[in-house]
């Protein structure tokens, strides 16, 4: 992205949803000062919402090493079902 946020990401069926850990984490690709990002993620109930300082911008650099925000673990499969952690919680 070429601009200022927000960015929105959602997964609204389960039908493509996979089995697996996710990481959600962000990048801060180009700047001279320190910025802030606020990151929220909603899966039903559970609601993570905080504000990542990030100190200084890593560039192309950052897709390897993002500041990470949330582990989501998705277990289960579309026929019976999924159970969804965010960090530990459900």
């Amino acid at each position: 992205m070429t601009s200022w946020g927000p960015e929105h990401f959602y997964v609204v069926s389960c039908d493509t949803l996979a089995a697996g850990t996710y990481r959600v984490g962000v990048n801060y690709y180009r700047g001279s000062a320190p910025e802030s990002a606020n990151v929220m993620i909603q899966v039903g109930d559970i609601i993570k919402d905080d504000t990542i300082h990030l100190s200084q911008a890593e560039g192309s650099a950052g897709n390897d090493n993002p500041e990470v925000f949330a582990n989501i673990e998705v277990v289960g499969d579309p026929v019976n079902g999924f159970t969804i952690t965010v960090d530990g919680e459900n």
